[in-house]
Formats: structure tokens, sequence, C-alpha cells
């Protein structure tokens, strides 16, 4: 997993060049102000407003543009968690948010999303999986959702 094919991040921080960029756009957009805003101050805005919620926002929409109307997928998952297990779950969601929330632990987590033939390659790390778990999830279709459910209960 290059960089170069990495097509969507959560870091769920800010970096330095975000909270310029912000900076710069408010200081733009407020022409005359007598004190422009710092940034230090940009940054404490940014960590106390709802820059995350709608930084969050977008990234869910983006991955749901890239799943391309595709509703049933098969995540095949190593490394997982502080005991290193492997597995695979089937799951439903045609939404970046329920398909993040189908493969993540309920925890903080870092995710880098690649391009991986018609699916995605993702690197989830957290604080079981500081070095990340590896997850190849694929769409699959609703005839092979049905059957894996079955064969899973």
């Amino acid at each position: 997993m290059t960089k170069q094919n990495l097509l969507l991040e959560w870091t769920g921080y800010t970096t330095d060049e975000e909270v310029k960029a912000e900076m710069e756009a408010y200081n733009a957009d407020e022409v005359g102000l007598k004190n422009p805003i710092t940034f230090e101050e940009m940054e404490t805005q940014m960590a106390n407003g709802d820059y995350y919620y709608y930084a969050w926002e977008d990234f869910t929409e983006y991955l749901t543009e890239l799943m391309n109307k595709k509703t049933y997928w098969r995540d095949d998952a190593k490394n997982m968690g502080w005991q290193n297990r492997s597995g695979y779950k089937v799951f439903e969601a045609d939404n970046g948010s329920d398909f993040i929330k189908a493969i993540s632990p309920d925890t903080d987590c870092v995710y880098q999303i690649y391009k991986h033939y018609n699916g995605f390659k993702i690197r989830i790390s957290h604080h079981d999986a500081p070095m990340g778990e590896h997850h190849v999830v694929k769409p699959i279709t609703e005839k092979a959702y049905s059957r894996e459910e079955i064969e899973l209960v």
C-alpha cells in the first residue's frame, strides 16, 4: 500500500497545514479585522468547534461515493486487535458511515483507505493495533451475502 494509491485518510487530528489553511481562509473572509486570528486561536477553535464533525461527515460521504452504490460486502481481515486475530465477515452497508462501523472496533481509529480492484484495502490503527489491522473489503452479490449469512448462523 503506497501513499500514491491512497484514496482517503482519517487521522482524527488536524495537521499544521489544515490549521494554517483554515486560519488564512478565515482571515481572508473577515477583511478589516484589527486583530486577525492567530494560529493558536484557530487551532483551539477547530478543536472546540464543529470542525471534526464536518470533517468526519465529509470523510464518510466521500467513502459513500467510492462505494459506487454497492450494498453487500465481505471483509477479510488480519492482525485485528491486541491478539492479532484473523477472520472475515459479510455485512450490508449502503453508505460510508455504516461501512466504517461494520469493520471498526468501538474506539478512536485512524483509517487509510486504498483502492483494491473493485473494493478496498484498509488499514485501521488504534490503541490495540497501533501498527494497523489490515482489511480487504470487496463487494459481493446479494446471493453470496445471503448464503454467507445462512452459513454463519
